[in-house]
């Protein structure tokens, strides 16, 4: 579930985080335009051992997501946080807050 390139993807470099073991393949940033006049941007990367990350800022803080197995389209985790795509829009989520967690953004469209 790598989050590829296409035309509509902005190439720009994401900021550092170095792991010797692991190389960056590809790189990629995001801009999402959300529910409630929200804007998110997602620096994703992907990795040559096929582990694919995103970078996001939640709640004031700058977090590593970790692409995990998904029915359909792509997903990231990072502690309580999801931030799951399918084709151009995804979904912020609180995983742990209230009965069944709750969506921090919705409906985020990525932007050309």
């Amino acid at each position: 579930m790598r989050h590829g390139s296409n035309a509509r993807d902005h190439h720009a470099a994401a900021k550092s985080l170095t792991v010797p073991q692991i190389q960056v393949w590809t790189q990629n940033t995001i801009r999402y335009q959300c529910d409630g006049r929200k804007s998110l941007t997602v620096h994703y990367s992907n990795a040559k051992n096929e582990q694919s990350f995103a970078l996001l800022n939640v709640k004031d803080r700058d977090m590593l997501f970790v692409n995990v197995s998904a029915a359909s389209g792509s997903k990231y985790v990072a502690g309580q946080y999801s931030w799951w795509t399918k084709g151009p829009q995804g979904t912020l989520r609180d995983d742990f807050a209230g009965d069944n967690g709750t969506d921090l953004l919705t409906n985020c469209k990525a932007q050309q």
